[in-house]
């Protein structure tokens, strides 16, 4: 925790110490009032000295395992700090009016001299210490807010790692599966759709220790995956392409959140030659959004593992919501751009 620097605590001791040597001066009860002179800055050096002597003891109590939290001890702790800069400031000014008496042939210390000493250490001892304590607790609160904040964005970024990494695998899968398919139907279909599951992989591989990346990327990406798909589905996948490009430069997306709703969509929906699927692209300045048109499967649950996955990405990255709309033949999700 960050403590005042030495000369910050000079500058406090100076400007404390000066509002004191003004009322010592309109209030003396010495036979002579002090003068300007070289004991004047020995004891602004006194008080600075009680000032570090507060400090130091405040430092090492906090240090201590000795010192909770509760309100009791907390008092009691600053009790202490003041007792012990005022005992301090007595016994520096004892030897301070000595001096004084030495150098100056002012009066010898008596009873009267230690008990105003005794009022103004007791002062300035409440002061600095009030200081003190007052700085410790405001960095304590915002070292704890660090802290926590910390903590948030290193929970926010494991949880984060966790969602993407369960994506490889989900990815893997899937297009597996359709290049199964794909080798028996057609050969050349199947390279091609090789080639471009590599090329998205690469991509995947490129962005894996990213939360965003460009919506032109990832845009790029789905149109690719859409090729592998139309690849396998031909003319049952209808492709409604209204994406305005220009609207969507410099806006973020998550990786890979347009390829899942693409998955989530074919998955959910039946798809053939006689019931086709539609997908529909459309964005404004603040969001993308992808509709699919079709008859959704009776078993089917568009609210599954993939949509789940996208809703929590999203909830670690911004306060913006995934919005749903489902009806009889229509599944629309709007994403927010980042």
């Amino acid at each position: 925790m960050k403590n005042f620097s030495i000369y910050k605590r000079i500058l406090i001791s100076i400007a404390v110490s000066t509002i004191f040597v003004v009322l010592i001066w309109l209030t003396s009860q010495f036979k002579e009032p002090p003068e300007i002179n070289f004991l004047t800055f020995v004891w602004f050096l006194i008080a600075h000295v009680t000032f570090e002597v507060i400090c130091f003891f405040q430092k090492k109590m906090r240090n201590s395992k000795i010192l909770q939290k509760n309100l009791i001890q907390q008092i009691l702790f600053l009790l202490s700090s003041i007792a012990i800069g005022t005992l301090a400031y007595s016994l520096l000014f004892f030897g301070f009016k000595w001096m004084d008496h030495l150098l100056y042939y002012s009066e010898k210390p008596n009873s009267k001299h230690m008990t105003l000493a005794f009022i103004i250490g007791l002062c300035l001892s409440i002061i600095f210490s009030l200081i003190q304590y007052l700085s410790d607790l405001k960095n304590q609160h915002f070292y704890t807010l660090i802290e926590n904040e910390k903590i948030k964005s290193e929970i926010t970024e494991a949880n984060l790692l966790i969602l993407k990494n369960q994506l490889n695998p989900h990815f893997l899968f899937n297009n597996f599966n359709t290049l199964y398919f794909l080798i028996d139907e057609d050969t050349e279909s199947a390279k091609s759709f090789l080639k471009n599951i590599s090329s998205i992989y690469r991509v995947m591989l490129q962005n894996k220790n990213n939360s965003v990346i460009d919506a032109k990327e990832e845009y790029g990406l789905a149109i690719q995956y859409l090729d592998i798909m139309k690849q396998r589905y031909q003319n049952a996948l209808i492709i409604n392409n209204n994406l305005f490009l220009k609207e969507i430069a410099g806006k973020k997306l998550p990786p890979l959140v347009l390829q899942q709703l693409i998955e989530n969509a074919i998955k959910h929906n039946q798809i053939d030659k006689d019931t086709p699927l539609e997908l529909q692209f459309n964005n404004d300045n603040d969001s993308l959004s992808i509709t699919s048109i079709g008859i959704k499967k009776v078993s089917g649950d568009h609210l599954g593992s993939g949509l789940q996955n996208i809703q929590k990405r999203y909830s670690y990255l911004t306060n913006e919501k995934v919005k749903i709309v489902s009806k009889e033949k229509i599944f629309k999700v709007t994403i927010p751009f980042i």
